[in-house]
């Protein structure tokens, strides 16, 4: 018997892509909120969806804009990459 989680993936995998919609749409109804972006960021990391939280640090960046923390979206870029080249060790080493 397929377990709850196995059978509610495709709902799953559903659901993110129309997150990522969501997200799309914002970021081109409101291109300069620092918010919109943010939100992305943090969200795609909690999903482990590195690559989309990359795509959003990387707009905000070319867009010139900032998240009112210290470093910025260039700092939040240079940590989702640093946990990115991590991951790949770890996956080398096994």
């Amino acid at each position: 018997m397929l377990s709850r989680a196995t059978q509610n993936r495709p709902s799953i995998l559903k659901m993110k892509s129309e997150i990522e919609k969501i997200f799309n749409a914002a970021t081109s109804l409101f291109p300069l909120d620092g918010d919109i972006y943010k939100q992305a960021c943090l969200f795609w990391r909690r999903q482990r969806r590195l690559d989309l939280a990359i795509k959003y640090c990387k707009l905000a960046i070319e867009c010139g804009i900032n998240d009112d923390t210290k470093t910025g979206f260039v700092g939040r870029l240079k940590r989702l990459q640093h946990e990115v080249e991590g991951k790949q060790k770890t996956l080398s080493a096994q």
